[in-house]
């Protein structure tokens, strides 16, 4: 991705091969293990699936074996992973179980959860670019709808949690706007540029 590099945390390759043992167990449908330089899927990917995925990860290479991931030069800093929408809550209390500490589970919708290093998440990237870019966390407007985004709308000043939004994001926020479907953001960003 082309512009200015501020921060990316990276896991020791050996909590990486670790953490896909523990999640093979599961068998998600789709595995991403994500790179600073490239993500990485399994070369038995279906077609189909992989078109999708490479939508989200523009630079993603097919591997033999996910654990060859040892061999690319890149910092792995997640996985992103989907299952069935059904039984997800249980997918994610599993995922705490066996990974503790060392990778935090969290839902990112539709059956898909991010496993993100411990304490690296949304609210880290705004308060870097925040302190960067002197700019307070009053003064910034946060959208979302996953667990994905719980620290980020506690962060910002502003937070706004979709009408679709998971309960618990919606108690992170300050406020809940319209649906995703019913144009929402658009419709707070625009009240926020006007006033």
């Amino acid at each position: 991705v082309e512009g200015t590099h501020y921060y990316n945390a990276r896991l020791a390759m050996d909590k990486v091969l670790e953490t896909l043992k523990e999640i093979n167990a599961l068998q998600p449908i789709v595995l991403v293990v994500c790179g600073k330089k490239s993500a990485y899927v399994s070369k038995d990917i279906p077609d189909d699936v992989f078109r999708i995925v490479k939508f989200y990860y523009p630079s993603i290479k097919k591997l033999e074996r996910l654990g060859d991931v040892a061999n690319q030069e890149d910092e792995i800093f997640k996985f992103a992973l989907t299952f069935s929408n059904i039984g997800i809550e249980e997918k994610l209390a599993a995922l705490e179980e066996v990974l503790a500490d060392q990778m935090i589970p969290v839902s990112s919708g539709h059956g898909d959860i991010d496993l993100i290093i411990p304490g690296v998440h949304k609210a880290n990237g705004l308060a870097k670019l925040s302190n960067e870019w002197g700019i307070a966390p009053t003064e910034i407007a946060a959208f979302g709808d996953s667990g994905n985004d719980i620290e980020m709308l506690e962060y910002a000043g502003l937070s706004y949690a979709m009408e679709n939004a998971q309960e618990k994001v919606k108690q992170a926020s300050k406020e809940v706007i319209g649906s995703n479907n019913q144009e929402g953001v658009l419709e707070v960003i625009e009240q926020l540029l006007n006033n």
